[in-house]
């Protein structure tokens, strides 16, 4: 996922989809719910970023919950998109541990995993985790954190129910 993310200048909804369907996700990793893309976004670029998400391919994007962060962390792309309909448009910078989680790995250039939150598309709305794969504009990590904060683009992440990860 970050090859793709870091071989384009954009993805559309499409070609992340279609990305997805070469994975055999649910067969290679049953207990990953899906493959997704978060962005950071300014609050100023909030409604841009919803209307070039729309035209993208996101036709749904509303960026949920509410939040009077400086920056939002928003889920652009997720797959399969009907067994997470409440991921499109999350901002995973609105809760602690997911904002933690995302900060260390931009400035670590390491995977990381969040501390067990509330997954919402779970059908009790159980815990788990999201882990995430910060995605830079070199398509190597750069060495320095200055130099992984200047050329980040993102990241690549994973919702993961805790059940998941005993079996």
């Amino acid at each position: 996922a970050k090859g793709l993310i870091e071989g384009s200048k954009s993805v559309t909804a499409q070609e992340w989809h279609d990305y997805y369907q070469t994975l055999n996700l649910h067969h290679r990793l049953p207990g990953v719910m899906g493959v997704g893309l978060v962005v950071p976004v300014v609050t100023a670029n909030l409604p841009a970023f919803e209307a070039n998400a729309q035209l993208l391919g996101a036709r749904e994007m509303k960026i949920h919950p509410p939040s009077d962060l400086p920056e939002h962390f928003v889920v652009q792309y997720i797959e399969p998109r009907a067994t997470n309909p409440g991921a499109l448009g999350l901002d995973i910078a609105a809760k602690p541990d997911g904002r933690g989680a995302a900060l260390a790995a931009r400035d670590s250039g390491d995977l990381r995993i969040t501390r067990g939150l509330t997954l919402t598309d779970l059908p009790d709305g159980g815990p788990g985790f999201l882990l995430l794969d910060p995605i830079y504009t070199s398509t190597s990590t750069p060495t320095t954190e200055a130099g992984r904060r200047a050329g980040f683009r993102g990241w690549v992440y994973a919702p993961i129910p805790a059940p998941a990860l005993v079996q």
